[in-house]
């Protein structure tokens, strides 16, 4: 692997904000997916607070949540790059620059999301690390890094 440098937290919320929007795609499909399937197991037509059991309701919640969690695992173990990462020629490794397992992935991609859920945690993280990392890689045993242009 190339020697890489840790990329600037601007560049990394520029590359979280494409890949949000990218995500969003993805999930919108994911829920009229899932609204078709359970119509067709008898669920009420509208999944509201009041119209639906939770069963229901958080059924979506969770296959979207399945679905995000196989999109990056499966990207980050492939290649370490979704779209958005390679876009901006960003790359997530693990150790001695080899992509990262499963178990990493999966890890940094639930402690990203709860970071992600209380305002940006593991990211306020950076300020504090000494090598600059957000708290989802320092405890994954990952790490994001900037590719030299080509």
């Amino acid at each position: 692997m190339l020697p890489a440098e840790s990329p600037t937290l601007f560049r990394r919320v520029i590359a979280f904000i494409y890949e949000s929007i990218l995500l969003v795609g993805i999930l919108l499909l994911v829920g009229a997916l899932y609204l078709l399937v359970v119509e067709q197991m008898g669920a009420p037509r509208e999944l509201t607070a009041k119209g639906a059991s939770p069963v229901w309701r958080y059924g979506l919640f969770a296959c979207m949540v399945l679905v995000s969690a196989w999109y990056f695992g499966y990207c980050w173990t492939r290649t370490g790059q979704t779209l958005a990462l390679k876009t901006w020629r960003l790359q997530v490794r693990a150790a001695q620059g080899r992509l990262p397992s499963w178990p990493q992935a999966l890890l940094r991609f639930g402690l990203a999301l709860i970071g992600t859920a209380f305002f940006g945690v593991t990211y306020v993280w950076m300020l504090f690390d000494r090598d600059g990392s957000p708290l989802h890689d320092r405890l994954s045993g990952t790490e994001l890094v900037e590719l030299p242009k080509v």
